[in-house]
């Protein structure tokens, strides 16, 4: 039994690019519907976006996917004393595992070209979608993480994987990270709203961040959260979800 939880993480931040000399591609510009992008795979973080733009507006400087967290149930077993105290009590007799995309550890997909990040487009009540997928191979896990952006704005993150370890239950954390820069002028705001939230000057269950602070959603009050330009008022919803699959 495998179970995908989504962890996100939010920073406004702008990260500097190094291009390699004569290394196999690692990054390519995508124009796609009122989408433009650049895609890489560098500095350990998976597959990920820069320059996202939506209708010609800049919305993100890069999305990633840093680390996948991924922690085996505890196993004490009577014959291994390693297993009775220690990390190895905390997290069973395997793990926990940091992984980590690299371009190394892209496999070329077969059914697309040989490439080792694939493109293609789909039509799904009637909305056009774009998946931009990559399949990894690290130890006994295969891993394949895509991210799908549809016509009409939407941004979906997902990782799949099989393999294992060890073979018990164990729980897949992917962390993935989104650097806003909307319209491009560093005037973000960041704003979280909770069901049923006392009015604290921006609207009954609204609330903004003064400064930089952890966060987790909680199911019970529909947390969602808004990132949006200050000087043109433009914005992205961040909408936290169970797991899905375009």
């Amino acid at each position: 039994m495998k179970r995908i939880l989504l962890s996100v993480l939010i920073i406004l931040c702008a990260v500097g690019l190094s291009e390699p000399l004569f290394a196999e591609t690692q990054s390519e510009h995508v124009d796609w519907g009122r989408w433009s992008f650049d895609w890489e795979v560098r500095n350990n973080t998976g597959l990920a976006l820069r320059n996202v733009k939506y209708a010609d507006e800049l919305i993100l400087n890069k999305a990633s996917m840093p680390v996948v967290r991924v922690k085996y149930v505890k196993e004490r077993v009577w014959w291994n004393p390693f297993t009775w105290f220690g990390s190895r009590a905390d997290s069973g007799r395997c793990g926990p595992f940091q992984d980590r995309l690299r371009w190394q550890d892209l496999v070329p997909i077969v059914n697309c070209g040989n490439q080792k990040v694939c493109m293609e487009s789909a039509t799904q009540n009637n909305v056009k979608w774009l998946e931009v997928g990559a399949y990894a191979r690290i130890g006994e896990y295969h891993i394949y993480q895509s991210w799908h952006l549809s016509d009409d704005g939407e941004l979906r993150p997902l990782v799949q994987s099989r393999g294992l370890s060890c073979n018990t239950n164990h729980d897949h954390h992917p962390y993935w990270r989104f650097d806003f820069d909307i319209n491009g002028n560093g005037m973000d705001q960041v704003f979280v709203h909770e069901e049923g939230g006392p009015d604290r000057g921006w609207g009954p269950g609204w609330r903004k961040y003064v400064n930089e602070r952890n966060d987790v959603k909680i199911p019970a009050l529909h947390k969602t959260w808004l990132v949006r330009d200050q000087v043109n008022g433009h914005g992205v919803w961040i909408l936290p979800g169970a797991g899905y699959a375009p």
